[in-house]
């Protein structure tokens, strides 16, 4: 306690003692200890200054013992003044009130002087002496008052109330029919159960008149709620009498459902034999009509209701659009008119439909069946359009024929094909005219016109080629030379034969066709408008045609001989043998080399670690040979067929159809350059607009200014190279246009680390399969198996 006016004891003056008395403040409710000088020894002690405490009546305010040796400590010093000891102490009383109009118990804490001694026990006491135990006070209730006692809070604080009980009666309303649970309240428990409810019902006969099974359950939730009033449970009950009426106007049979105090027991076992003793049963029922009737019977509906009708048999003619067909429907009687032969003929006559363009047999059958459904009743007879000009080629561009062996036997498989050449006068190609076509006639007999087939002339470009002067239909040779055959036309092209073309005959350009008797040999290159036809082999050569290109042998790059499976990893850089036709690709096999055709790449044997394109297909092994893709990367717009694809030394290998993977990495590669230029673009334009307020307060070093003149360039210049990027990406855009029947067709063997693309989506082959197709369904590839495929 803090000490107040203290002061030391004076050592010249004559002796003198310490005397202590009490100071009580009303307003702050501390009490003080007084300190003063006196001439005798008031004998202050611990004992004395208990028994003041205790005669002055504040033993109550709890000093501690510390607080009075701190004041023995002060009076043996001899000192002076005031000292705190301790506060009064304040107590919680509580007081029990109940409020009579809302039955409720309520703890009234106030603060008193006294300890009243509060505990769990005296609480108990005071509840039971005061009359209250009904009003079931909870121990954690009192648990909480010791609490708030403990706490000394002050307040008004429930704790209990007195239960409500609610008693059944049960009455019942003769004009109204209805039984009714009048629920009042009553002071005492009446223990109502769901089987004392049950045994009232029982006592006052009314085990019929409740409403629904539940209506005893959900009257004992309401009695649990503490609901009050009258609430209806049932109504004297009311029993359907059935009976049927048919009305010959409309043709309807009609239930009539009346009320009866006799008790029916109806079901749908005797609401059917109602309907056939009644001699119903052949009308047309809806389905469930019974099932519906006898609901609106159990459910005390009143009142006529349609359950069946009188029904003549229908007969249903459809005509399609283009009114070349005619289909019949029937329904069959039900009660009424049966179908007979002239109601059939009358019904197609309606209809406007030829009787003698009628099926007979379908005829027949309508009127033999108790209904037919969609039958083919009549047809008309198309028109054939007339068929477009027809070119028949009259020459082929190269003959095969089987090798053939010389007197040693030898095979010589450069002789499998000849290089056709035409003479002056020789037919090339017939014209067959249009025609016109034959008129048809609808299932009404009009007549339905054919449209004629188109004339179609012989193409303008056909250089060495010309019309029979006595044949306008007939092209034949103007000049000597290569027949190059086109859809509607025969370009003559002059033809260079040579017997191998190596550094003798050095590189070839040439306005035609070329025959290679023997083999293009390594570091060649051949440039020519027509064909190719070579009956040996092609070495690190460079070919270019401005249509097919056929090799009787291989087609060899950098990695040598034809060994397609000899090597386990790409090497690019090998491949010095580059072949582009502007027509077809044909040959045995093809190795290290890049091809690239408008049309087709049919190969028989293999294509190894190659760059494949076509605008058409890919074709291997389709007339015998191995038919295997190994390595590289090959690609076809529409179809890559193979016999096996990959190796058992799981060499890499990329097929794809649809539009090319590269074209879309190149466009992706676009799409990311473009985006950062877009973000030069704003970071230059921030500074710009930096150098722009700053040049606002004061004119800017030259320095900057021309910094500021680099940085405009500099927009300028990335702003036109996305111009350039957008307009490249647009014209890709059309490129990626899925190809509808883009498929990989593998018949036999799919070998590990194979990387499979349709239309730009992947597919990658970690083990060895067995084949099967590759399409694109949604944004994935869909797998058929081999056996489907073939």
């Amino acid at each position: 306690m803090e000490d107040g006016n203290n002061s030391q004891p004076d050592q010249n003056s004559p002796q003198s003692f310490t005397a202590v008395s009490f100071d009580y403040d009303q307003k702050s409710k501390m009490l003080s200890a007084v300190l003063s000088k006196v001439e005798h020894d008031p004998q202050v002690n611990w004992e004395s200054l208990n028994r003041m405490i205790a005669d002055n009546g504040y033993v109550s305010f709890k000093i501690e013992p510390r607080v009075l040796e701190e004041l023995l400590r002060k009076v043996q010093r001899g000192e002076t003044g005031t000292m705190k000891l301790a506060e009064k102490p304040e107590y919680t009383a509580i007081k029990l009130v109940y409020d009579e109009a809302t039955r409720r118990l309520d703890a009234v804490l106030s603060a008193t002087d006294n300890d009243p001694c509060v505990s769990w026990a005296s609480l108990q006491e005071m509840i039971t002496a005061n009359g209250f135990d009904s009003c079931q006070v909870t121990g954690a209730t009192l648990q909480d008052l010791l609490k708030r006692v403990e706490n000394k809070e002050q307040g008004s604080f429930k704790i209990g109330e007195k239960p409500i009980f609610i008693q059944v009666e049960l009455v019942y309303h003769e004009e109204t029919r209805t039984l009714y649970a009048a629920l009042t309240s009553c002071e005492d428990n009446p223990q109502i159960t769901l089987n004392t409810l049950q045994e009232m019902i029982r006592e006052n006969h009314y085990e019929d008149y409740l409403s629904k099974p539940t209506i005893l359950p959900d009257l004992l939730n309401r009695i649990t709620r503490k609901e009050k009033g009258s609430f209806p449970i049932g109504e004297k009950p009311e029993f359907t009498e059935v009976k049927l009426a048919f009305d010959e106007h409309s043709n309807r049979l009609n239930a009539v459902l009346s009320a009866t105090d006799e008790k029916q027991d109806i079901t749908l076992e005797s609401l059917q034999t109602l309907i056939t003793d009644n001699h119903y049963d052949k009308f047309w029922f809806e389905k469930d009509t019974l099932t519906k009737l006898l609901d609106q019977i159990n459910k005390k509906q009143r009142g006529s209701f349609a359950i069946a009708e009188r029904r003549d048999a229908a007969i249903t003619i459809e005509i399609s659009d283009d009114e070349m067909s005619a289909t019949i429907s029937t329904i069959r009687a039900y009660g009424g008119k049966s179908l007979d032969k002239m109601a059939l003929k009358q019904a197609v006559i309606d209809n406007g439909i030829k009787i003698k363009l009628c099926e007979k047999e379908t005829l027949k059958k309508t009127l033999k069946q108790p209904s037919v459904e969609n039958l083919l009743l009549a047809k008309g007879k198309p028109p054939h359009d007339g068929e477009d000009s027809k070119f028949t080629p009259l020459v082929e561009e190269v003959i095969y024929h089987a090798p053939k062996a010389d007197k040693k036997g030898i095979v010589d498989l450069h002789d499998i094909q000849d290089f056709t050449l035409v003479e002056i006068g020789a037919p090339l190609m017939r014209r067959t005219p249009a025609t016109a076509g034959t008129a048809g006639c609808n299932v009404r007999g009009e007549v339905v016109p054919a449209s004629a087939g188109n004339e179609i002339d012989f193409m303008d470009d056909m250089d060495g080629a010309t019309l029979d002067p006595k044949d306008s239909n007939l092209l034949i040779a103007k000049s000597k030379g290569h027949p190059l055959i086109k859809p509607n036309g025969v370009r003559i092209d002059k033809t260079l034969k040579v017997t191998n073309v190596n550094v003798v005959t050095g590189n070839i350009e040439f306005d035609g066709s070329l025959l290679v008797t023997g083999d293009i040999a390594s570091g060649i290159e051949v440039d020519v408008t027509g064909s190719v036809i070579v009956k040996g082999i092609i070495t690190r050569a460079k070919v270019k045609t401005g249509n097919d290109i056929t090799v009787g042998g291989g087609i060899i790059g950098g990695g040598g001989g034809g060994g397609g499976e000899s090597s386990s990893h790409e090497d690019h850089s090998m491949i010095e043998t580059h072949i582009e036709s502007g027509g077809t690709i044909t040959a045995q096999y093809v190795s290290y080399s890049t091809i690239k055709a408008i049309g087709v790449i049919a190969i028989k044997e293999y294509i190894s670690h190659c760059e494949a394109e076509s605008d058409s297909q890919i074709l291997l092994g389709q007339n015998g040979g191995k038919g295997r893709i190994i390595g590289g990367y090959c690609h076809a717009k529409e179809t890559v067929i193979a016999k096996a694809l990959g190796s058992e030394a799981a060499i890499k290998t990329f097929v794809s159809v649809g539009y090319s993977a590269k074209l879309k990495q190149e466009y992706d590669f676009l799409s990311e350059e473009r985006n950062k230029n877009q973000k030069q673009i704003e970071q230059i334009s921030n500074v710009l607009t930096q150098l722009a307020e700053a040049h606002e307060h004061s004119a800017l070093p030259p320095g900057k200014v021309e910094k500021a003149k680099l940085m405009k360039n500099n927009i300028i210049l990335l702003t036109e190279e996305n111009k350039k990027i957008t307009e490249r990406q647009e014209s890709m855009k059309s490129a990626f246009k899925e190809t509808v029947d883009a498929k990989i067709i593998i018949k036999e063997n799919l070998y590990p680390n194979i990387l499979l693309a349709v239309n730009g989506a992947e597919f990658e082959n970690r083990k060895e399969n067995k084949g099967g197709t590759f399409t694109l369904q949604g944004k994935d590839i869909k797998w058929e198996t081999s056996a489907a495929s073939h």
